[in-house]
């Protein structure tokens, strides 16, 4: 009999809890993934209700979420049995304190920040302590697309892909939970753009015909600047009304001075602003917070300035909208500063403003995917036909649509195809010191490498680059992982479609030969793992067409495919997974002398073995592989720990080896690509750090002392292109040719 709870679940919130409880049936861990403003909390509400003879545990990025949480539950009593913890807390946890710690269901809230490596190892260990406890995660973003690892899906890393409920933000406003936003593009960066793109020039070899196009196109980026609309006058032309509630995301704790004073002098014309600020190192934050949420007086602006104390989690239903002055190319973070304004509507009309003053739109979006979350051709979802939908509200102000598409053109100037060289070099530089591929508005040295680099991958896709360079580029380290992740179908998935049919073809002969027999594990491993695989995908009906009717002509298929599945769908078996990974491994051993497959190897089926083997050395470093599964890979040749990274070095090691290079050069004009031969000693980028740090940029710092050891060595501080005529004459007469 199904129990009435006091907390009140909308539709969508009570299928996903019907299918939470599901999974749990089944799997110790289960992830609800739905966008911010949805309710998740009151899920775990009524969780906690219907479990009330339970233990939780409830861990989250912060404080305001708990408030939070209270704030919601009607009834105290709901979360009497329910103990409280911040990630921050539970990193400096000592045993006394984990041995305290006794619970049946433990919920990861934001579990996405479960990926940071301290507050991650943090809960690595509390899911040792508390090995037998149902875990339980929240978050509207489940994927890291910036970590330092590459994009990682927490999903899969924490649950195994066991998502009880998946509820996308496209759908959510398709379904009217979610309101339909007045997204307001501007973009207050021009200038530093425009200044970063001069210097670029300064340092760049060009020619004649060259400069003058590219002066061409500063200017016509000033001119675009002179007639672009004032933020001002945006603000006056979209707040929704003079009392409106907004919360102003900062760069840094160092800008929110600045930032008070911008909006101050925009928003004059305007009743005086209330200002609330929300800072990391302030103990009042909480009061502070509390405060704004409080306030609704009807006569004046309410204005809440935060660095990444609101980012996440806190739900405040009055908001109108959001004003976005740090700039991020993280999707995540868009997303989560996207969902402070949404909420779940109720019917209300009411609809949130979205100020981008910074052109977040263009930074963060997720390359190659649907994932960008507003743009023009975007539609509201009715019952009408698609072609009588009309598009969400999207506004571009003044001229930043035409000042990117010039910025764009200064950029194509400085990619074409007489320097790929030097490009081919500052790439492995930028690889060399992010450990990443740039994404495609990634500037590195004042010059758009991500641009560069998107268009050698639509050239590759599109078969005319070079083969020498196209060799080149798979050189790099994790190039061709790089190239599969950018895209999901093209000619992969052809290629993917005819190993399907080869593999196919390869299983017939395989019966033929043995009387009708289906391989097992011992006689081909990674035919054993297709033909399972398949028969897996035949009866959860995932298969085309054609692949159905095919396999249906293989002898007793019907008969394989029920008996192999137990006759159920299902989608994922750890056991099977584990084995097929193992056989494959140990295959691949047996052909390449003990060593383990690089991270982007395929095997001929499509298996990609290399980033199996990377996510199980991640598991057995969190402690999520059984003693049997660990011994099983041990015996199939996988190798734990691999290279570790050098540490970084000191100043006095970079030191050392500039004078050694000015003894020998009789200068310290060192090229940026330059590494010391024979080491990882990256002394050009040192010089760079180090004028950057004189500079007070980037966030590198040098003492008084560390400038006087260099200018005894003749450091330049400032490398104008006279200055720098040895350095350029090294780039362009060594740089490799690949």
């Amino acid at each position: 009999r199904r129990m009435l709870l006091a907390i009140h679940l909308y539709p969508h919130n009570q299928k996903a809890f019907d299918n939470l409880k599901a999974a749990l049936r089944f799997s110790p861990r289960a992830a609800v993934i739905q966008p911010t403003g949805t309710g998740k909390s009151f899920i775990a509400l009524a969780m906690m209700e219907e479990y009330k003879e339970s233990r939780f545990l409830y861990l989250s990025p912060s404080n305001h979420i708990f408030t939070q949480l209270y704030r919601h539950a009607e009834d105290p009593e709901v979360l009497e049995r329910t103990q409280t913890l911040t990630y921050q807390k539970l990193c400096f946890a000592e045993d006394a304190f984990m041995d305290g710690i006794q619970a049946d269901y433990i919920i990861l809230d934001e579990f996405h920040r479960c990926g940071a490596q301290e507050w991650g190892q943090g809960v690595q260990r509390l899911l040792k302590h508390c090995d037998g406890a149902r875990v339980v995660g929240f978050t509207a973003t489940p994927i890291r697309y910036l970590d330092q690892s590459g994009v990682r899906d927490m999903a899969e890393e924490l649950f195994g892909n066991c998502v009880a409920s998946y509820y996308s933000l496209r759908h959510s406003i398709d379904d009217g939970i979610l309101p339909v936003p007045l997204y307001v593009l501007g973009d207050i960066q021009m200038q530093e753009k425009l200044e970063t793109r001069e210097s670029a020039m300064s340092s760049f070899p060009l020619s004649a015909k060259e400069q003058e196009e590219a002066y061409r196109l500063l200017q016509e980026m000033r001119r675009n600047m002179a007639q672009a609309v004032g933020v001002d006058q945006i603000f006056h032309d979209n707040l929704p009304n003079h009392a409106a509630k907004l919360i102003v995301f900062c760069r840094s704790l160092d800008h929110i001075e600045q930032a008070r004073t911008d909006m101050r002098r925009w928003l004059q014309g305007f009743p005086p602003p209330r200002e609330y600020v929300c800072r990391s190192d302030d103990g009042e934050a909480d009061r502070e917070l509390e405060a704004f949420i409080q306030d609704n007086a009807p006569d004046a602006l309410r204005l809440l300035f935060s660095v990444n104390i609101v980012n996440e989690g806190i739900h405040i239903e009055d908001l109108d909208g959001i004003v976005m002055l740090r700039p991020t190319a993280s999707p995540t973070v868009y997303l989560q500063q996207i969902g402070r304004c949404l909420a779940s509507a109720g019917g209300s009309k009411a609809q949130p403003v979205i100020f981008d003053l910074v052109n977040n739109y263009e930074s963060a979006r997720i390359e190659d995917s649907d994932q960008r979350v507003f743009h023009a051709e975007f539609t509201q979802g009715t019952a009408k036909p698609r072609r009588d939908r009309e598009a969400i509200p999207f506004t571009i102000t003044g001229s930043v649509a035409q000042f990117q598409a010039v910025l764009d053109k200064f950029d194509h100037l400085f990619t074409n195809r007489s320097r790929w060289e030097f490009f081919y070099a500052l790439l492995r530089d930028y690889l060399n010191e992010y450990g990443r591929y740039p994404l495609h508005r990634d500037s590195h040295c004042g010059i758009n490498l991500g641009f560069w680099v998107t268009r050698q991958f639509n050239a590759l896709s599109a078969g005319i680059l070079p083969s020498n360079r196209a060799a080149a580029l798979r050189q790099l380290p994790g190039w061709d992982d790089y190239v599969t992740n950018r895209r999901p179908g093209g000619f992969h998935e052809l290629a993917a479609m005819r190993q399907w049919w080869k593999s196919y073809l390869r299983i017939r002969e395989h019966l033929d030969t043995h009387g009708g027999a289906y391989p097992k594990m011992d006689d081909s491993s990674a035919q054993y793992a297709w033909v399972r695989r398949n028969a897996r995908n035949y009866m959860n009906g995932t298969l085309p067409e054609s692949q159905r009717k095919a396999l249906e002509q293989l002898p007793n298929w019907q008969t394989y495919s029920a008996s192999s599945t137990n006759g159920k769908r299902h989608h994922y078996n750890h056991e099977i997974a584990i084995q097929r990974a193992a056989a494959l491994l140990q295959d691949y051993t047996a052909s390449h002398a003990g060593a383990n497959p690089p991270q982007y190897y395929c095997t001929e089926d499509g298996y990609k073995l290399g980033r199996k083997v990377d996510r199980l050395r991640q598991k057995k470093r969190k402690g999520l592989l059984l003693p049997e599964d660990i011994r099983l890979l041990e015996n199939a040749g996988i190798i734990w720990q691999m290279r570790e990274k050098n540490p970084p070095k000191s100043f006095d090691a970079y030191y050392e080896q500039l004078r050694i290079y000015r003894e020998r050069e009789g200068h310290i004009l060192v090229p940026q690509a330059y590494v010391v031969p024979g080491t990882d000693c990256k002394l050009g980028v040192f010089i760079q750090r180090m004028r950057m740090a004189f500079k007070q940029k980037g966030g590198y710092r040098i003492t008084p002392e560390q400038i006087s050891r260099l200018d005894a060595l003749g450091m330049v501080w400032d490398a104008s292109p006279k200055k720098q005529s040895k350095e350029n004459h090294y780039e362009s007469n060594c740089t490799p040719a690949p």
